[in-house]
């Protein structure tokens, strides 16, 4: 007898569900001093920056705060005085299709970052439920109903900090969305002024050839009078007549290389293509002297260099969020409400019916899935490393190239200038001294050639020199989109 109460006693202590909490406690205490003590590896970027800028002919270098340029700090019609791009820019701003697409990308992710923050909350549930099932007893087959109505709640409880990292990766993300869609307004700006440029330059090329071609139609007239008469030669009139329609190829080829641009503009600005857009068709001259940050500057302004650094940020978090994967989970459940074979006794609190699970769990096997996950997530936050590092590399290359090229650009243009003054002279002389008698008419053609090609160059150099002056801009982190919203 004595034995049997022993054995019972044996049996309740072993069945004592105090015992078994206390078990639970001890070994989740253990799993989080073992899982603490765990080193969580991350990647951090690595780039040297530059103390100062190679080129600095013509600029100004301090440390600067605010806008990286002088020029920049008022709008490019002031500076070029083209009064209708203020307009096109708040056109196109408010209605391009990839700003457009850019603004939704970012509400997208400000959405899901605001889903990953309730992730570590509790959820609660409302839940009505009706069944009718059967049993096989040994009087026969039993058949009954039951239904149900209550309220569960349901909390993954975030000891590891995991899903706060998930929740991060979401926000950067966001934020990412955010500095995106900053980086499609300035390089839709940027595209509006090169191209509106171009198509300046286009516009003034038009004139340029139409000058040329009523100088050569006119020339032919005498020269084809000068043949009537006998003072001229057949040769001339043929070598005037195929001036002509060369030059006349040349304006339909420019015409259509100016119905282009004013289709790709109107594209800009969310128009149909009709290829009747209109610039001011100017092309002026800006001063050098301009005010450039630091290098280091570049961090801060540019939008590419913030949005490589914080997918850097988001790539770490997800590293994160798999390498705490690995860790257990702990889930507390509860569910409060009532249940009776008879659908109108839900609603009677003599039914009430309440439920409480603590659960942890960890997996054992997985074949190395999570830790495959983990390397995973490894290599991509490497992956977005080596990106931070080549963005911020291609911006200082392409600050240096805009640097060098505003130099090699105004020395280029000081050339240029000159030969149109020379060539402008040896034109006049060339025709006076056709007309006396003292040279043929090739000599004629070949200096209002090489004049019309200077004056040609000469249009295609300011136009270089204004894409130039956006690409720097640009390079510098651009405050152009701020002083048009």
């Amino acid at each position: 007898m004595s034995r049997f109460r022993r054995i019972s006693r044996q049996l309740a202590a072993a069945t004592n569900p105090l015992k078994h909490l206390r078990l639970l406690v001890y070994i989740a205490i253990g799993t989080l001093a073992a899982c603490s003590t765990e080193q969580l590896q991350t990647v951090s970027p690595k780039s040297a920056v530059p103390a100062t800028w190679q080129h600095q002919h013509g600029v100004i270098v301090q440390q600067t705060a605010g806008p990286q340029s002088v020029e920049v700090e008022k709008p490019f019609s002031a500076q070029t005085g083209n009064v209708g791009l203020d307009n096109f820019i708040q056109e196109a701003l408010q209605h391009n299709t990839s700003i457009k697409i850019a603004y939704a990308a970012a509400h997208a992710a400000r959405a899901a970052a605001n889903a990953a923050g309730v992730d570590d909350l509790p959820s609660i549930d409302l839940n009505v439920n009706g069944s009718r099932f059967q049993t096989q007893t040994s009087a026969g087959r039993l058949t009954d109903k039951k239904f149900g109505l209550g309220v569960g709640l349901n909390w993954d409880i975030d000891a590891w900090g995991k899903l706060a990292h998930q929740e991060k990766a979401a926000l950067l993300d966001y934020q990412l969305t955010q500095v995106k869609f900053e980086q499609t307004q300035l390089e839709t700006v940027v595209s509006l002024l090169k191209q509106w440029f171009q198509l300046s330059e286009a516009e003034l090329q038009i004139d340029l050839i139409n000058k040329r071609v009523n100088n050569l139609a006119q020339s032919l007239v005498i020269i084809e009078e000068g043949y009537r008469s006998g003072i001229n030669k057949s040769l001339d009139v043929y070598l005037a007549k195929a001036t002509l329609a060369t030059e006349r190829a040349k304006l339909l080829a420019e015409q259509q290389r100016q119905t282009d641009l004013s289709q790709s503009l109107e594209i800009l600005l969310g128009r149909l293509p009709s290829g009747q857009l209109k610039s001011d068709a100017l092309l002026p001259l800006l001063a050098n002297n301009i005010i450039i940050g630091m290098p280091s500057d570049l961090l801060q302004q540019r939008p590419d260099i913030q949005a490589a650094y914080l997918g850097l940020l988001a790539a770490n978090e997800r590293l994160a969020f798999a390498h705490k994967s690995k860790y257990p989970s702990f889930i507390l459940a509860t569910s409060l409400g009532t249940s009776s074979a008879d659908l109108k006794n839900i609603v009677h609190r003599d039914y009430f019916v309440w439920s409480l699970l603590a659960s942890m769990s960890q997996s054992l096997f997985d074949f190395g899935k999570l830790d495959e996950l983990e390397k995973q997530k490894f290599s991509q936050a490497e992956a977005a490393e080596a990106g931070y590092r080549g963005v911020l590399l291609q911006a200082f290359l392409e600050v240096e190239q805009a640097l060098s090229r505003l130099e090699k650009l105004s020395q280029r243009y000081e050339l240029v200038n000159q030969s149109v003054a020379d060539y402008q002279a040896a034109d006049t002389l060339a025709f006076d001294q056709y007309q006396a008698g003292l040279v043929d008419y090739v000599t004629v053609l070949e200096s209002q050639r090489r004049l019309f090609d200077a004056q040609s160059n000469e249009l295609q150099l300011r136009n270089e020199m204004l894409q130039n002056r956006v690409d720097l801009n640009l390079a510098l982190g651009g405050q152009i989109v701020g002083m048009y919203q």
